[in-house]
């Protein structure tokens, strides 16, 4: 298998907000894959997505695996069950097992596990595969017809009279069996055997190279065949080929039967609808060798193409370079086209809306934003000038023919008077009075007038405090206060007006504020020399830092100081450590405009975090998929985000202003389905048979998936292995988990994916397998080695307490032995004693 990962979705997506909307009204995403985001072709014939929720492309150079984020590609080379590359159809049955043709005629089964490939006919298993019906997935083959069995195989429905001379058999509702035998005609057959009901010599099926037939049956039961000679039309009477209205034969492409009975015949002179033998034309194509085809979507909206283009009820979605031979309905909405020659597109609703010079704006590059009360947003921009969106979407500009002396004023905002207030990016401040049409320049003292501003804010009292490079700065009524600091030039990014009366700032050196007692910093121990560039304090009176490259810091409303202050960022599961403007919607939930595109922490979320109950955050992200043109946000002024009067979230970027609406956003509650891929050691794959790693292998790599066909690359993972852990470990979006020294034991693996809305799948991936032992770390040798052990001890006790009864015989026998010597040497002595008395009386 190879693999072509895409690390840059700016390569990968080609987000074109089209100006032809659909149904709904909203804006389509459209994205490009080709040979240069990893298909091995720019031809592809079908698309189809698996139960696993994984596209699998089929191309002239095999088939490609897509997760969302890389293409596997599966081949000859690397699949024995292939023995050619070119796969001519992709079909699906019920239960979303995929099958292959190739242009071998092999049956290939597609599975996420690998390509394995199926034989239905076991007295013949070399036969080709002639045709497949697509809405049944009955198979002709040589020897007969087969259908589905329902789990995954095939079995013989009707076997035919004369094998291998059958190349397409399709069923009628009553039973009976269409079979054409090229160069003779077109049978029907029943129980009772078959009968020629149209003879041709000539007959020859289209299209050639070994692509599938072009057949179908209508709901009358009649039979329509595309073939060289034109569009042929066989009931049980006979046979005829179809004409159109200036009698002249219809080379189908495609014939596409509606649960209505209408027939929709694609051809290379336009759609046509087919009724009793006539022909309508539906969309006439213009005069060339353009080929027209159909879909009906299940929202019953009629999809065709002409050539490259493609329609859905006739508004224009897509204009590719390739011929479109194939479209597939995701579950979500999506649609994904397969062409010739120009890869694979993917159309889907965008779920943000995106402002910006395609829609009458003059300026792409937003920096801030800022509602007035009669719920009109202006914006700042750096090129482009003051804007202003109407809430019926009128746009207005202001440059300089309305006083502002040039096109950067990048700082916008609209006073509690209505009056609204413009600081350029060259120093300068302009004010334009409620209800006037031009601005005018404010006198600022020399020092503040060569200071370029960064923020605009309103205390309680209505009064302008402005944040600077060299610090901030009070507005009173006949002049200007300089606040904080007095001694030396300080960042100030933001600004944020207290209750009491107090005021925090966002500085390029932490955070701070001043209150009565003075000006002193906050959250030293997190803050200290790394700037902030944003303030947001909640309903919960939290105050929210945006800092540079640390994520968001958290202070509770209690923590005066800052000394309980946390910070979150990647470690703890956001998508970014460069968090720009935070905002929080009707449903108490913070959005965050960052660097790497919009996330959502929500309340319940962000309170199971906190209070320990989860141990990374699961926000919902927004990005490319959903219909932006560049993850990275615009922020580091102030006002740099707003809610409309319908609460709707404006965010500045460098490509527009996105715009969200948090009650209206559909949420992709579809979890992926996490599969394992394979297990490596040392860089080499592993065999598990039977679920038993090779003697000897100890340390593994587990390498584990997950389809998320929007945002791929947001997808997230968290794994145990038991006996090992008894808690998940959040892996991220790492698709690989190592364990090293494992000891012998049985093991099993559990795999949890979630999508980038927040929402995890309860239902792991299993992996169970075994560390097999070496003969001296098994159980029964560790028992022998104990038993040995105690016999051995057994007989050393037997030998130490037969040695001791030994020498306490020995002891025995000399104390005998003593004994009776000093008995023979005291009757000795005694004799002699008693002779000595003797002598001695004889004596006297």
């Amino acid at each position: 298998m190879r693999r072509f990962c895409l690390l840059d979705w700016r390569v990968l997506l080609v987000a074109l907000l089209l100006t032809s909307a659909h149904a709904s009204g909203r804006p389509m995403v459209v994205r490009h894959f080709s040979s240069t985001e990893g298909l091995p072709v720019a031809s592809a014939s079908a698309a189809r997505i698996d139960a696993d929720g994984f596209l699998w492309v089929a191309t002239h150079d095999g088939l490609a695996r897509f997760d969302g984020r890389e293409f596997t590609i599966y081949d000859a080379a690397n699949s024995p069950a292939m023995s050619g590359n070119r796969v001519n159809s992709l079909h699906a049955d019920a239960a979303r097992r995929l099958y292959a043709v190739s242009s071998r005629g092999e049956l290939l089964g597609v599975r996420s596990a690998g390509i394995t490939r199926i034989r239905p006919d076991a007295a013949d298993p070399e036969s080709p595969i002639h045709y497949v019906d697509p809405s049944t997935l009955c198979l002709t083959l040589n020897q007969g017809w087969y259908c589905p069995d329902g789990r995954g195989g095939f079995s013989l429905r009707r076997r035919f009279a004369q094998p291998g001379q059958v190349t397409l058999a399709l069923a009628t509702d009553t039973g009976e069996l269409w079979q054409v035998v090229p160069r003779q005609g077109v049978y029907l057959g029943g129980a009772g055997g078959r009968r020629l009901v149209f003879a041709d010599p000539a007959l020859v099926q289209t299209p050639s190279l070994g692509e599938t037939p072009i057949a179908v049956v209508t709901e009358a039961g009649e039979l329509l065949l595309s073939t060289e000679r034109g569009l042929l039309r066989a009931t049980s009477a006979g046979g005829s080929y179809v004409e159109d209205a200036d009698g002249g034969r219809v080379m189908a492409q495609q014939l596409r039967a509606e649960p209505d009975g209408r027939i929709y015949v694609g051809a290379e002179r336009g759609l046509y609808q087919l009724d009793g033998g006539v022909l309508t034309p539906v969309d006439a194509a213009p005069a060339s060798l353009a080929v027209s085809r159909s879909w009906r979507a299940a929202d019953g909206a009629l999809w065709h193409s002409n050539d490259g283009a493609l329609y859905r009820d006739g508004i224009l979605q897509l204009d590719s370079r390739g011929q479109i031979r194939d479209l597939m309905f995701g579950d979500v909405g999506s649609v994904w086209i397969s062409t010739l020659r120009d890869g694979v597109y993917a159309l889907h609703e965008a779920r943000v809306d995106l402002l910006n010079s395609d829609s009458a704006m003059v300026s792409d590059n937003i920096y801030s934003v800022s509602r007035a009360s009669d719920g009109s947003m202006w914006l700042g921009s750096l090129g482009g000038g003051l804007q202003r969106i109407d809430r019926d979407g009128k746009v207005h500009n202001y440059g300089r023919k309305e006083g502002l002396p040039g096109l950067n004023p990048w700082v916008v905002a609209v006073a509690p008077d209505s009056s609204v207030y413009a600081a350029t990016y060259a120093p300068g401040l302009y004010h334009m009075a409620a209800g006037a049409e031009r601005f005018a320049p404010l006198a600022l003292p020399r020092a503040l007038s060569e200071l370029p501003i960064l923020a605009l804010s309103f205390a309680p009292d209505t009064r302008l405090w402005v944040g600077t490079t060299g610090g901030a700065w009070r507005q009173a009524k006949d002049h200007w206060q300089r606040v904080w600091p007095t001694d030396r030039r300080e960042r100030v990014n933001a600004i944020l007006h207290d209750a009491d009366g107090g005021v925090h700032l966002a500085t390029g050196d932490g955070l701070w504020r001043i209150d009565a007692g003075g000006a002193h910093a906050l959250a030293v121990a997190r803050l200290t020399g790394v700037p902030v560039r944003g303030l947001f304090r909640d309903s919960q009176n939290t105050i929210w830092a945006s800092t540079e490259g640390r994520g968001l810091l958290r202070i509770d409303a209690d923590d005066v100081d800052g000394t309980r202050a946390a910070l979150i960022g990647r470690l703890d599961g956001l998508p970014s450590n460069s968090p720009h403007a935070v905002v929080e919607d009707a449903a108490g939930d913070l959005w965050v405009n960052s660097n790497q595109g919009i996330f959502r922490l929500s309340r319940d979320g962000l309170s199971e975090y906190l209070k320990g109950r989860t141990r990374v955050l699961s926000p919902l992200t927004l990005g490319l998929a959903d219909g932006l043109t560049e993850l990275e946000g615009n922020g580091g002024v102030q006002p740099a985000a707003a809610l409309d009067l319908s609460g709707r979230i404006w965010f500045p970027s460098q490509r527009g202003v996105v715009r969200i609406d948090p009650a209206q956003l559909p949420l992709r509650r579809e979890v992926p389905r996490a599969v394992i891929d394979g297990i490596d050691s040392q860089g080499s794959p592993v065999d598990l048979a039977k679920q038993q790693l090779p003697l000897g292998v100890r340390s593994v790599q587990v390498r584990y998936n997950a389809a998320d066909l929007q945002a791929g690359a947001e997808v997230r993972f968290r794994y145990r292995l038991h006996p090992v852990d008894h808690n998940w470990t959040e892996a991220g979006t790492r698709r690989v988990a190592a364990f090293a020294a494992l000891a012998p034991d049985r093991y099993r693996l559990e795999v949890l994916a979630g999508n980038s809305d927040g929402f995890w799948s309860q239902d792991p991936v299993v992996l169970e397998f075994v560390v097999p032992a070496y003969w001296h770390e098994t159980r029964e040798f560790r028992w022998s080695l104990g038993l040995g052990f105690l016999l051995l001890m057994a007989g050393l006790a037997h030998w130490r307490v037969s040695r001791l009864r030994q020498r306490a015989k020995d002891l025995d026998a000399q104390v005998h032995l003593r004994t009776q010597e000093l008995s023979t040497e005291k009757e000795r002595v005694e004799a002699t004693w008693a002779s000595w008395r003797k002598c001695t009386a004889i004596s006297r």
